[in-house]
């Protein structure tokens, strides 16, 4: 609907749309009661969801980031454990070392790869996208994070480090040609491990769920407050305007009981003179 304007004596004024004309007369059929508590009750709402969502947004991240570093985490450590089964061929040791890694929270599968891609060791049920991705031999000898709507899959290079060691009987060799002990990798592997977010997401959902309940109680609490509080401004003018609409009715007799202080007991105190004049 359109804004119509209107001329008069010379001087262009702009009358409201007419969905704003209906909204201010909703807003002005509203009770000094209604708008007392409407006004106590939009502050706290607006700020308690603003912290809802801060609170949310803040430890969904959390939880997100804690996954990812504790899959990161065990991922690594599996990988340098495996270091001399996967170098020795050893498939019982790293069958075992899978079988402990897949025990491990949210673990969902565990598969180990040699540098050419073939199995050595595989727990669980890995997805389509680990069963294919295990088998390529990665472009990059760096550890790998695939996230997903429902995993995180994690891709560690097996290496066999070599230590520097002096040898004390000819103090001017040692076991590696590196100088300072620097270590030397060659990767003879891959360890690749998928993580399911089932347990993730349900513990989003439920801080979700407390924080839009402990929200909602807090605005009732507000309310409630506020409908308390509020009762000792909005009674006395409740008041006041029954009393001035008898006294317009006719009935001088009506008297107003000084309750209130300050401004509304002298608005009390007035109405009571007026119906004696």
């Amino acid at each position: 609907r359109h804004t119509r304007y209107i001329s008069v004596t010379g001087v262009q004024t702009c009358a409201l749309p007419i969905s704003e004309k209906r909204g201010q007369r909703a807003v002005k059929g509203w009770g000094i009661k209604s708008r007392v508590l409407l006004l106590a009750v939009i502050p706290a709402t607006l700020i308690a969801v603003l912290l809802a969502l801060y609170y949310i947004n803040r430890h969904n991240a959390d939880l997100e980031q804690s996954l990812q570093d504790r899959g990161a985490s065990l991922t690594r450590n599996f990988a340098q454990a495996s270091e001399y089964a996967v170098f020795s061929g050893n498939r019982e040791v790293l069958h075992n070392l899978a079988v402990a890694a897949f025990k491990e929270k949210d673990v969902k599968s565990v598969i180990i790869n040699d540098i050419e891609g073939e199995p050595l060791a595989s727990v669980g049920s890995p997805s389509l996208l680990v069963s294919s991705m295990s088998k390529k031999i990665p472009a990059s000898n760096e550890p790998q994070v695939i996230s997903g709507p429902e995993l995180l899959l994690f891709r560690e290079p097996i290496t066999l480090s070599k230590i520097a060691i002096d040898d004390f009987s000819t103090p001017n060799l040692s076991v590696v040609t590196e100088q300072n002990g620097a270590r030397e990798k060659g990767i003879y592997g891959w360890i690749t491990v998928e993580l399911s977010r089932t347990s993730t997401a349900a513990a989003q959902m439920s801080a979700i769920k407390t924080t839009i309940a402990i929200t909602l109680l807090g605005v009732l609490v507000s309310a409630l407050i506020a409908l308390r509080m509020g009762r000792g401004v909005t009674r006395p003018i409740m008041n006041l305007s029954n009393a001035v609409e008898q006294i317009k009715g006719g009935n001088f007799a009506i008297r107003v009981e000084p309750k209130a202080s300050a401004e509304l007991g002298i608005l009390e105190q007035g109405v009571n003179s007026d119906r004696k004049s």
